[in-house]
């Protein structure tokens, strides 16, 4: 969603481009660990003490 706002760059508009720009490359990298963690987590087991019985 956040790309669409750079395809509708006018001269008129009153976004801070500059910050929408930082808001998507913060969300690309929060995603992108997320995954990474989701991943690991499922392939690897990093997390093994949470999986604990009682």
């Amino acid at each position: 969603m956040m790309p669409m706002f750079l395809l509708f760059k006018t001269s008129k508009a009153k976004y801070d481009y500059n910050s929408v720009k930082y808001a998507i490359v913060v969300a690309l990298i929060l995603i992108l660990a997320s995954s990474e963690l989701s991943l690991l987590h499922r392939f690897y087991n990093i997390t093994p003490q949470l999986y604990y019985k009682i």
